[in-house]
């Protein structure tokens, strides 16, 4: 019974720690090669739509798989991590990519540990 009572206390823990996590998530994610820019339209939760997102971005490396030479990740970091998740919102975003050279490109973008996006961007037209 004490066994039984101990697992559903750890369990009702992990869930309330769980919902208290305040973390973005990626809605969509796509390249838009007119602009050169990154598109996301990203979920949070908060009290209020004003959040700034940016992006950390790690260094290029070689990839020799599939359709891209190099491989590259950013994370996703909001503002106002700590903003108490009372209302959910959902923001467009466009960053440009124009500081990347390392082409085409396989990129990576983090959320939280775990959660992430991928898509391919292709070598810059001359």
């Amino acid at each position: 019974m004490l066994t039984r009572w101990l697992a559903m206390t750890a369990l009702l823990t992990s869930i309330a720690i769980a919902s208290n996590a305040h973390a973005a998530n990626i809605m969509s994610m796509s390249y838009e090669p007119k602009t050169d820019e990154l598109l996301l339209k990203v979920a949070y939760s908060g009290t209020h739509d004003k959040h700034v997102f940016s992006l950390g971005w790690d260094e290029c490396h070689d990839y020799a798989f599939a359709d891209a030479k190099y491989q590259i990740m950013a994370n996703l970091v909001d503002s106002e991590p700590n903003d108490e998740a009372k209302t959910e919102f959902t923001q467009n975003l466009r960053f440009s990519l124009a500081g990347i050279e390392c082409r085409p490109v396989k990129l990576t973008i983090r959320t939280s540990p775990g959660f992430n996006r991928t898509l391919v961007v292709p070598a810059l037209e001359n």
